[in-house]
């Protein structure tokens, strides 16, 4: 018997649903503006929806009722599901054909069951990033309006650490992948501080201001960064880092390849009155300024290696560690995979729109990439997904009370819809485990 959806609101009311095409920029957004056209169309999305329904009451999302969990304007979303699986669940959303009371919980719910629709090909999401994002673009920054409307401060989209959150530290003992390791005198092991802090408790959108700085503090002092340290911030993520820095009286550097990214730093140094403090690089000028060598005494990375493709990753870390003194500290912020072969295809849909080389790395994974690509080892890990978790919630709070502004500033209810969703993901996806971030520091093997 088929399943009779409820029809009405739910978060996210601005941004709310129907009317595909009428709301929908189709040159923009072809993969959203039209439906896909499929062989044996009626007996697949039957059975999408199905297996779909199958999921929800498991974990026991309501889709039907007074207040349903899930609301489902289109049965387009089937559709789209047997074309795409989770990319065509994101890209159901996106063209306003759902929408979720709670949005994480939803999505939290059917990864934690297991649910796994038709599988995304490869061919099907080169075919739709093609049509949005350039595959080619590296270290690519978010707009720097959109990281306006989703910050607690205007400028900082990545992990804040709470204050309320208590911390252990062990010293573990780990593989060591440099060449010859375990022969001659080159250890077959090295140490690692490893600390972990846990959830933070009763947090709030006024909280993530003084944990934003929190976070960035324990990355300054990672690094030892103060008084006469010259840093490198690789690449700038909105500012704050590079601010902070200045103040601690550090002599800063920093890049981005977006020139709308560094129209907006200069813009925030200016009026903060450190615009002699911290140099931004013209990128024509990287070349010849990487190629002078060793300079900095500390690099602070944030959110780079996730979202690059393997290959990527590698120049990175040579860039970083060519770029230190010997003795000098990296640190390095990014997400993290704790479990590998689930919900692959739930992370692989945020290639499709968002970042195409993303690909997510098991600590052990980096350590192999450090030692074996690099001079660099890591020598402390900071694990804070509980944190970035709440941190995505708070910021997607923030854009959500933010909609109207992003509309006026340009973005579309495609791209709304979009950055809503990936929020949401990311959140669901650390809160079950599968993903975590993690501060880790690099010293120079070399002293």
């Amino acid at each position: 018997m088929r399943t009779t959806y409820a029809h009405q609101g739910g978060e996210g009311a601005i941004d709310g649903a129907a009317g595909t095409e009428a709301h929908i920029d189709q040159h923009r957004w072809p993969g959203i503006a039209q439906l896909p056209q499929l062989h044996f169309a009626s007996s697949r999305t039957k059975h999408e929806e199905a297996r779909f329904a199958s999921a929800c009451r498991r974990v026991g999302i309501e889709l039907a009722g007074q207040s349903p969990d899930i609301t489902i304007e289109s049965d387009a979303l089937f559709l789209r599901i047997a074309d795409a699986g989770w990319l065509g669940l994101m890209e159901s959303f996106m063209a306003g054909e759902w929408r979720a009371k709670d949005l994480t919980d939803v999505l939290t719910g059917l990864i934690k069951v297991g649910y796994e629709p038709t599988k995304i090909t490869l061919a099907g999401l080169k075919l739709r990033r093609a049509s949005h994002l350039n595959p080619s673009e590296e270290l690519a920054s978010i707009p720097p309006e959109l990281m306006k409307h989703s910050a607690a401060d205007g400028m900082s989209i990545f992990s804040a650490v709470f204050q309320s959150g208590v911390s252990t530290t062990v010293r573990e003992s780990v593989n060591s992948y440099v060449r010859g390791a375990g022969k001659g005198r080159e250890p077959a092991r090295h140490f690692v501080d490893v600390t972990e802090i846990i959830a933070p408790v009763n947090v709030e959108r006024e909280d993530l201001g003084a944990a934003q700085i929190h976070g960035i503090e324990m990355l300054l002092e990672a690094g030892e960064v103060g008084a006469g340290t010259h840093l490198m911030v690789y690449p700038t993520v909105g500012g704050a880092v590079a601010m902070a820095a200045s103040r601690k009286k550090a002599t800063v550097d920093t890049f981005t390849l977006d020139p709308n990214m560094a129209l907006a730093v200069e813009e925030r140094l200016t009026f903060a009155g450190l615009s002699d403090a911290v140099h931004i690089i013209n990128p024509t000028d990287i070349p010849q300024r990487w190629a002078g060598g060793s300079r900095y005494d500390a690099v602070i990375s944030i959110g780079t290696l996730d979202t690059l493709y393997p290959a990527a990753k590698k120049r990175v870390l040579k860039d970083i560690d060519h770029m230190l003194v010997a003795g000098a500290k990296a640190v390095l912020q990014t997400d993290i995979l704790k479990v590998r072969g689930q919900a692959t295809d739930a992370i692989a849909s945020l290639r499709a729109y968002m970042w195409p080389g993303l690909s997510y790395l098991e600590t052990a994974d980096i350590h192999r990439m450090v030692d074996r690509n690099t001079s660099l080892r890591v020598i402390a890990e900071t694990h804070i997904g509980a944190h970035q978790a709440d941190s995505l919630k708070l910021r997607r709070a923030i854009f959500e009370g933010n909609l109207r502004d992003a509309a006026a500033d340009g973005f579309d209810v495609a791209y709304r819809r979009l950055w809503r969703y990936q929020l949401a993901l990311r959140e669901a996806l650390l809160r079950c485990g599968i993903l975590d971030t993690v501060q880790l520091t690099l010293r120079t093997r070399r002293r």
